[in-house]
This record gives structure tokens, C-alpha cells and sequence, in this order.
């Protein structure tokens, strides 16, 4: 694989076999964009051979047929967890297509998917960017004022469930509020309520949580994280109790709430 600096490259054809990705936020506060323009993550791709990559911090072009190979990600900083990519589902060269996690957009953003602003004037106005969500790691989280939840996923005694999500979902006044954190290689998970507003007076913060993630997840094995499905998830650890969500309600606003050990479950 041949890695080829963005200043002295210039972009195919349109309809040449190039893949272009874009690195986002995946975590915490959904529905807002957040293009990670300073991160510069390690690509290893498997096999590489016949392949070139042009990189920049907040993106990243392939050229080549990428088909049938695995892309890994890493972040040398250690802010955010690995992950594969499946591209399969990415649009190609000049084509549009669904990308993985939060979509495509167009060079402009303005297309179907949550792009906005355009990539480097090498990677061409003819690109289908494929957004790629970035999960932060459970170390590195930090809590702000509204407070956040804590926890540590669990298959069985002493058993723990690597990089799955957690999502929490907070409604007010019709309005759903939703947050999103990866637990680690150990299975723990830091979801701090980023942005979340004081409840009115005497109104209760209420949670409800969900997990999902994929049989056969290790901890040495980066996830693809666009592949989870839903799991169950037990109030109490009891395999009986295991229901699609669970509801909880931290103590007081600003306040962080630790879960303690969850027993999740397949569907």
C-alpha cells in the first residue's frame, strides 16, 4: 500500500475506483455533526496490495478496488476506539450510495447524507464522501455539569461484554434527547449528558437505555460498530428480567450515576 502525500496528488477521473472517507463523531450528543478536521488515525488495510492512500487530518482517500478487504482503524492517540469498516455499503468514486453510521453527503453536504463544508480541493468535488463515526474512549471521557452515567457490561459472572454501545434517551415536552457511548475492552462504558438542560422544578430526569452489539465481540479484535443489533439488557441481573430497555433516573441533575455491573444478552 502505497501512502502518497495530499499536496502533490491529483484526483481521477470521476467514476474511478476510489473510496473517500470522512472521520466524525459517533458518540455522545447525536443528531449534532462533528467533523474530526485534527484526527489523523492509522488505516491498515487487508490485503493492501495495489492499493494507494492519500491522507489528511478529517479524511482519508483509497485508490483501488477495495472490495473483499478489511479496513481497520486506529487512533495512535489514544482518544478513540478502534474499529473495522465494512465497505460493502460505501459509495464508490463519483456514485452515491448509503454509507455506514451517519451517511453520505455530497462534496458540498449538500445531499442526502449529514456532510457539510468539502473535503480538500484534491480529493475533487466528483468524491461520494462516506462518513465514518469515531467512538470515544471510556478513558478518556470527561464529565461536564449536566453529570452522565457509568457502568460495566456483563455476559456472566466475572464475564464481560467488550465495545458495545449504550444509549441513553432522555424525553422532554415531546422532545428526545440522545446519547450514545462504546465500552471499552473490558467492558466499561463513561456516557456524560453532554448539553443536557436542568429539568424544570420538580420534574424527574428520566433515562431509558439500550445496548447493542454482535455475538463473538473480543477484546483484542477492533468491532464494526454499523453491525450491532440490539441486545437485552437486565435491571436487576436476573436473565429473567432482560428486556429490550431499561429505565433509570439519576439521583439529581448534574450528578454522575454508576450502574454498577449490567447483564446483557442477544436478542
Amino acid at each position: 500500500m502505497t501512502v502518497l502525500e495530499l499536496e502533490r496528488f491529483t484526483f481521477p477521473a470521476a467514476g474511478a475506483d476510489t473510496l473517500s472517507l470522512r472521520w466524525v463523531r459517533g458518540s455522545g450528543l447525536q443528531g449534532r455533526e462533528h467533523h474530526l478536521g485534527d484526527l489523523r488515525p492509522q488505516l491498515t488495510i487487508t490485503p493492501d496490495d495495489g492499493l494507494r492512500v492519500v491522507a489528511k487530518p478529517g479524511w482519508c482517500l483509497v485508490l483501488g478496488d477495495v472490495t473483499g478487504r478489511r479496513l481497520t482503524l486506529q487512533d495512535p492517540s489514544g482518544r478513540l476506539n478502534p474499529r473495522q469498516i465494512d465497505v460493502a455499503g460505501l459509495a464508490h468514486g463519483g456514485s452515491s450510495g448509503t454509507g455506514a453510521g451517519s451517511g453520505t453527503g455530497t462534496a458540498t453536504g449538500t445531499g442526502t447524507g449529514a456532510g457539510t463544508g468539502g473535503p480538500p480541493a484534491a480529493i475533487g468535488a466528483a468524491a461520494a464522501i462516506n462518513d465514518i463515526p469515531l467512538l470515544a474512549a471510556q478513558a478518556r471521557v470527561r464529565f461536564g455539569a449536566a453529570g452522565g452515567l457509568r457502568g460495566r457490561l456483563m455476559l456472566a459472572a466475572d464475564t464481560w461484554l467488550p465495545w458495545a454501545l449504550v444509549t441513553a434517551a432522555h424525553t422532554d415536552d415531546g422532545t428526545t434527547t440522545t446519547y450514545v457511548a462504546q465500552a471499552d475492552a473490558n467492558g466499561e462504558f463513561a456516557l456524560p449528558f453532554e448539553g443536557l438542560p436542568p429539568p424544570a422544578d420538580g420534574a424527574v430526569l428520566s433515562l431509558s437505555l439500550a445496548v447493542a452489539a454482535t455475538a463473538g465481540l473480543s477484546a483484542d479484535t477492533p468491532p464494526d460498530p454499523d453491525a450491532f443489533a440490539g441486545w437485552r439488557i437486565s435491571p436487576d441481573g436476573d436473565p429473567g428480567t432482560l428486556a429490550a430497555t431499561l429505565n433509570r433516573a439519576p439521583p439529581a441533575y448534574g450528578r454522575i450515576l454508576n450502574l454498577g455491573s449490567l447483564l446483557v444478552a442477544p436478542p
